[in-house]
């Protein structure tokens, strides 16, 4: 899946730079969900620990059940930020056009809580 970039690059250097650069990982499928390792022959499945088939972007950030106490407060507090949103892995990994800067920035920080509450990644 190619994104697309929306925004100035400024946007991606709001938060934690360790945060930032799982966030760019994932944006970029080089990170350790297991779709990604397994696409470059490092994991022999593609699976998820909670059963699923394929552990990818999506499955990551919309449909993992390990993680819908952590996406239902992703939703909470972006719902409190904007409405005028479509909930989908381009919003989530760059943002959007139609938010001002600084809410972009919110809105990335509530996704880097998300991931840091996945405890899906290393993060020191």
């Amino acid at each position: 899946m190619k994104l697309k970039i929306i925004l100035s690059l400024n946007i991606f250097f709001c938060g934690p730079r360790k945060l930032n650069i799982i966030l760019t990982q994932l944006r970029h499928s080089a990170s350790f969900l297991s779709f990604d390792l397994f696409r470059v022959g490092i994991v022999s499945y593609p699976s998820c620990r909670c059963g699923a088939a394929l552990e990818n972007l999506n499955h990551f950030f919309l449909d993992c059940p390990i993680c819908i106490q952590a996406r239902t407060i992703l939703i909470g507090n972006i719902n409190r930020v904007t409405t005028c949103y479509t909930l989908d892995i381009e919003f989530l990994t760059c943002g959007n056009d139609n938010l001002i800067y600084e809410q972009n920035c919110i809105i990335f920080k509530y996704v880097f809580d998300y991931i840091k509450c996945s405890k899906r990644f290393l993060i020191v």
